[in-house]
């Protein structure tokens, strides 16, 4: 159930993600009255995705779980990464200022510092692009997935063994009562006197027949 929403969630997260990609784009194509419009349009996408990310993370709290609390982390690097994407974007202010930018560099770049430091802007080292902080949260996100994938295939491995093995215990049980049935049997004939042969041959048939039905729940349940 946790994993199934949690996969709902990312899909949506991502799909609203994408649009707020696109506005970008728009906005950096945008001339002189388009730009105005395209400003507008990636505050509304941009709006849109802390919505998905804000019920992502209540989520991800209210499952209180080592996974959910590590998803809940990694998520919300990749917010402040992507605040950080629309906020330097957003700061271009008029269509002069961006084409100022774009003669300077090929590529819109921002500054990233340390968290503690409130991520304020400077020169020189820590710049990295656009694409360069999408690709690290995309990594980020894609080796957390892995590493909780492997955890929930040994998990599901472990739950299969141990199926196993109560099953095996369940048929043992089941020839236990049956043999202590037949030998009650047997010593409630001895004691009256009568035939133990013909007891024992009754005795066998019975257990024969126990252990066909065994087989046969094992291969309906197989199929």
């Amino acid at each position: 159930m946790y994993q199934t929403s949690r996969e709902e969630h990312c899909r949506k997260l991502d799909s609203v993600w994408k649009n707020v990609e696109s506005a970008l784009q728009a906005l950096s194509r945008a001339k002189g009255e388009q730009f105005t419009g395209a400003k507008t349009q990636l505050r509304a996408s941009y709006e849109c995705y802390q919505h998905a990310t804000a019920r992502y993370s209540a989520f991800l709290e209210k499952a209180k779980t080592p996974e959910a609390r590590h998803e809940l982390q990694l998520q919300q690097a990749i917010d402040e990464d992507r605040e950080a994407i629309v906020s330097e974007k957003l700061r271009e202010a008029t269509p002069q200022e961006r084409d100022k930018a774009h003669e300077t560099a090929s590529q819109f770049s921002l500054s990233v510092h340390s968290r503690a430091s409130s991520r304020s802007r400077r020169s020189g080292s820590s710049t990295i692009s656009l694409a360069a902080v999408q690709a690290r949260a995309q990594a980020e996100a894609v080796k957390a997935r892995a590493q909780f994938g492997r955890k929930e295939a040994a998990m599901r491995l472990e739950k299969a063994r141990i199926e196993a093995e109560l099953e095996v215990l369940q048929h043992e049980k089941e020839a236990a009562a049956a043999d202590a049935q037949a030998s009650a049997l047997e010593a409630a004939v001895e004691q009256d006197g009568g035939d133990c042969h013909a007891v024992s041959f009754a005795v066998d048939a019975f257990l024969l027949v126990l252990l066909h039905t065994s087989l046969n729940d094992d291969i309906g349940g197989s199929a």
